[in-house]
């Protein structure tokens, strides 16, 4: 501060000075930024002006009445770095919830922050990591020294928290190992076991100064569903001061927080605030016990605002009047509706390829309708036939409509430049992961646009018992009350026979693939059941190739169940299992009046074929009476018949095969074999009625 002792005009002018120092002198003056001013009595700096090091600032007082008279002072400022945050997830979450297959991303090297610039420099450090079970063990250690996540050194009082450890580390894959190693770990999912809490620890020191050092936690539980990540941080950070595992607060004022939910968060129904109060029982267990506080309803609107909403506010007076209460936790859980893409039921799952190779390539299906989000699991066996399921982190696909819409016309127009279309040309290849890839694909692509067209002629007035049938357990649709809309229909009629010549002409490319192993026919099956699954979209010639590959797929499963576990058994059952039913609702559909009969049905029917079992005199009388005889008996009993033996043979040795193992296996199918089916197959078409009223039953 500046002291004035005289008598005359007190006007000055005022100069502040600041030099670099070294060891031995202060000499060099730093010229400043223009907004740092420097002609006022007092000086401010703003952070991140100066580098670390020791500096000069000298004051200079100049009278203006008598510029001979003026005074200087210094003073010497040491700039020191900051302590930096080392925080392992988004906004230094203190607590998050993964599921037990989801992989864990623990980021040191990109969520920490460091104040003294404006971003984090995660080359500068060197990261080691720790975990233990939280509430029952300490985190693993050896006479005192801590073992890290990836030594294979055992604790036999305190142990690892993977679940698959080996010598190797599997289950751990550490990231950025050029530029800032180590700066990043993953917790590959299923390495943790569910219903349990995890606390991770990571400890940095700077590779230039050992002496600075940093240390970061974050709570981990585990369950067994596949929730989004949900960071929360300080509205204003710098009321919220880290310390270890917690965040010191003042208790004279209010603590305003905000959330983040990190990915794609679509079908958010609800989010809820819970508010904890806790109690160090660091005598009895390394842990923080937590109970609900129970008047949070009471004090809504009065200490807590925003519980229901992404920004949560607790007032000061929360910790006025609770001041023997020293730890709280303010934790938000977001609640979304159950349209989730992602299953741990495997037979919700679809096969996209199969390769005894580590390296291939794959062509996706698109992703979620809403996100376009694609979950990926892969499936590692060894030679001994066990099995690694490993998740990929979910990718981002989007159909390339350009592609398919030119593929349609082309088919719809009989166009002889077909083979210049990149879809056709894959599918020519005869390679069973290609063929299977783009069928699924574009299977997928082709009933949701059927879908739709279903929906609209719905809601213009066409009853949908004329146009579909539901398959079993799928949502029925529902009858719109409007008038019939004659346009609506042939409009209805255009889009569903131009994709039935699609599937069509599709077809023929996976019923003449080659059948190796339980992967084969699990590819092949998955990707007929996607082809039939618009089952008023399915031609004669469809229904018959498609019948004929699931008997082949069936009998080529049958031959193998000895050799094949019974998960690639069950897997496959379904598929054909499914393919069937697919199978009997297209043929039935028309028959019952529940279907259009389409219109390549129609032009091919011109040809008299044997399988009709009529005496038909004309073109004309066949186009009258089609609809009654496109879709006769015989047909129905034809897949029935060829179908029914094996299928029904699988479903029983499934069911047995918990009960009886492989010897019983052998056995049955030693029985199986000895018997002479023709007879039953010829009772079965002679059979009229009967065989129908079965056929339609199952």
């Amino acid at each position: 501060m500046i002291q004035f002792n005289c008598d005359g005009s007190l006007s000055t002018t005022t100069k502040w000075a600041i030099k670099n120092c070294t060891s031995t002198s202060c000499s060099f003056e730093i010229l400043l930024n223009e907004k740092v001013m420097t002609t006022y009595s007092e000086l401010y700096i703003p952070s991140r002006t100066l580098n670390y090091g020791v500096y000069q600032l000298t004051l200079t007082v100049i009278m203006i009445d008598s510029p001979s008279l003026k005074s200087s002072s210094s003073v010497y400022v040491r700039i020191t770095a900051t302590g930096i945050t080392a925080n392992l997830v988004q906004l230094g979450t203190s607590m998050i919830t993964r599921g037990d297959q989801q992989d864990l991303l623990l980021d040191p090297g990109t969520f920490s922050i460091d104040p003294d610039e404006n971003t984090f420099d995660a080359t500068k450090w060197k990261y080691t990591y720790y975990c233990r079970i939280y509430d029952l063990y300490n985190f693993p250690n050896i006479q005192g020294i801590l073992l890290s996540i990836g030594d294979s050194t055992i604790d036999p009082y305190n142990p690892s928290c993977l679940s698959n450890r080996s010598e190797n580390g599997t289950g751990l894959i550490f990231g950025n190992l050029t530029l800032s190693p180590n700066s990043s770990l993953t917790v590959l999912g299923g390495s943790l076991q569910s219903n349990r809490m995890y606390q991770f620890m990571v400890y940095m020191e700077n590779r230039k100064n050992s002496s600075i050092q940093a240390t970061g936690y974050v709570l981990v539980t585990i369950e067994v569903t596949h929730p989004q990540l949900i960071a929360v941080g300080c509205v204003i950070s710098p009321m919220c001061v880290p310390n270890l595992e917690f965040q010191l607060l003042n208790p004279t004022t209010q603590v305003a927080l905000f959330t983040v939910c990190i990915g794609t968060c679509t079908n958010l129904q609800s989010i809820k605030w819970n508010i904890c109060q806790g109690s160090d029982n660091s005598t009895s267990s390394n842990s923080t016990q937590w109970i609900l506080f129970n008047n949070t309803i009471l004090y809504e609107n009065i200490w807590f605002f925003g519980t229901n909403t992404s920004n949560f506010t607790a007032t000061d007076l929360l910790f006025l009047n609770n001041l023997q209460i020293s730890l709280w936790r303010f934790e938000v859980v977001y609640t979304f509706l159950s349209a989730i893409t992602w299953t741990t039921d495997i037979s919700q799952r679809t096969i996209i390829a199969f390769s005894p190779e580590y390296n291939f390539q794959v062509r996706l299906p698109t992703g979620d309708n809403e996100t376009s989000l694609l979950n990926l699991v892969v499936y590692v066996r060894d030679l001994a036939g066990s099995v690694t399921q490993v998740n990929i982190s979910s990718v981002s696909v989007i159909a390339d409509t350009t592609i398919m819409n030119d593929l349609i016309d082309k088919i719809t127009n009989s166009s002889s430049t077909i083979t210049n279309n990149p879809i056709a040309r894959l599918l020519s290849t005869g390679n069973q992961n290609v063929v299977g890839q783009i069928m699924t694909a574009l299977s997928q692509e082709f009933n949701q646009m059927n879908n739709d067209n279903l929906d609209k002629a719905i809601s213009s007035g066409i009853p949908a018992a004329t146009i579909s049938v539901s398959s079993l357990g799928s949502q029925s649709l529902q009858q719109s009350s409007i008038p019939l809309n004659e346009s609506a229909l042939i409009d209805f009629n255009i889009e569903l026979n131009s994709l039935a010549n699609v599937r069509d002409y599709l077809v023929a490319f996976i019923t003449n693939l080659l059948i190796t192993r339980s992967n084969s026919i699990i590819l092949q099956s998955s990707s007929l059941v996607q082809l039939t699954q618009a089952t008023n979209q399915l031609t004669r010639n469809t229904l018959m190739l498609v019948s004929n590959r699931c008997y082949e797929l069936s009998a080529a499963l049958y031959a193998m169940f000895e050799k094949i576990s019974y998960e690639d058994a069950q897997s496959a059952s379904n598929q054909l299992f499914q393919c069937a039913s697919n199978i009997l609702n297209a043929v039935n559909g028309p028959l019952q009046g529940r279907t259009e009969v389409l219109d390549l049905d129609s032009s091919r029917a011109n040809v008299i074929s044997t399988d009709y079992d009529t005496d038909l005199e004309s073109a004309c009388v066949i186009k009258k009476q089609m609809k009654k005889y496109h879709f006769k008996r015989r047909l129905v009993v034809r897949f029935g018949a060829r179908l029914f033996p094996y299928l029904i043979s699988i479903l029983f040795n499934l069911s047995q095969y918990f009960y009886y193992g492989e010897d019983y296996l052998g056995a049955l199918t030693r029985e199986a074999d000895s018997r002479d089916l023709t007879p039953y197959f010829d009772r079965m078409t002679n059979s009229s009625q009967l065989a129908h009223t079965i056929l339609s039953t199952i």
